[in-house]
């Protein structure tokens, strides 16, 4: 979590939100640091957006770019992480693995 969370701070220093923040936006790279993708939303703040985030991982929805998104977001990834390693189920949308290589799936500690 701390290396998205490094990332979403990076881009507000910079006057940026990236706008969806959601598990399919994180890969885990060789050395199993999570990369945020995806920036396709990423937009200045208070910046019209031509999309918005993914539903059920946004608190409400929206048309302009702010770090409130990125920050709403943060908490609702955490959970979904922490249940799929522990194998527990969330009521948060799911986000489908069956593409994942086993090896992949393994290198993340997932089943």
């Amino acid at each position: 979590m701390a290396d998205i969370e490094t990332a979403v701070a990076h881009l507000h220093s910079l006057g940026l939100a990236h706008n969806d923040l959601n598990p399919s936006n994180v890969v885990i790279g060789k050395n199993k640091e999570a990369i945020l993708i995806d920036f396709g939303s990423c937009q200045p703040f208070g910046k019209e957006l031509m999309s918005t985030g993914t539903p059920g991982w946004i608190d409400e929805d929206f048309t302009t770019s702010a770090q409130e998104h990125d920050l709403a977001a943060l908490p609702k990834i955490k959970t979904w992480l922490d249940n799929v390693y522990q194998g527990l189920p969330t009521d948060l949308p799911p986000m489908h693995l069956d593409g994942l290589e086993r090896s992949t799936r393994e290198e993340r500690g997932l089943p």
